[in-house]
């Protein structure tokens, strides 16, 4: 049963922007209600990105609305949005949440929209000047 669920979701899925594959972790801050500083929530997976959107894997769930930022040390893979959904799935040993994120379009230096599906490794001499 669970392969015919992944093939029927598979044909259903009706996303204009395909999702590219990312799986790395990524750092993870969020910005609660009421504060204007940022928070660092710790280290994520970044499961998959498209143009419109991110999926992370967190130990704990984010609330729907929440604004974050994610970067992925070492690239310069990144993006900022809000928070779209937070669904738990369970394993043998603990519980995760998949998080939704639908991604700001306007482009920042740093983590612009235009730079998420095309990131890179920096290279030594990069990351040691700090750029």
């Amino acid at each position: 049963i669970p392969v015919f669920e992944h093939v029927a979701g598979w044909l259903n899925d009706q996303r204009a922007a395909k999702r590219q594959l990312v799986q790395l972790p990524a750092i993870v801050r969020v910005r609660p209600k009421g504060t204007k500083a940022l928070v660092d929530t710790g280290i994520a997976l970044l499961e998959d990105v498209s143009q419109h959107g991110a999926r992370l894997i967190m130990e704990n769930p984010l609330e729907p609305g929440t604004p974050v930022r994610y970067e992925v040390p070492g690239t310069s893979l990144g993006g900022r949005g809000t928070v779209v959904f937070s669904r738990p799935f369970e394993s043998p040993m603990n519980v995760r949440f998949a998080v939704g994120v639908s991604l700001d379009r306007s482009p920042t230096p740093a983590t612009g929209i235009d730079r998420v599906l095309r990131w890179r490794w920096r290279s030594t001499t990069q990351a040691a000047r700090g750029s």
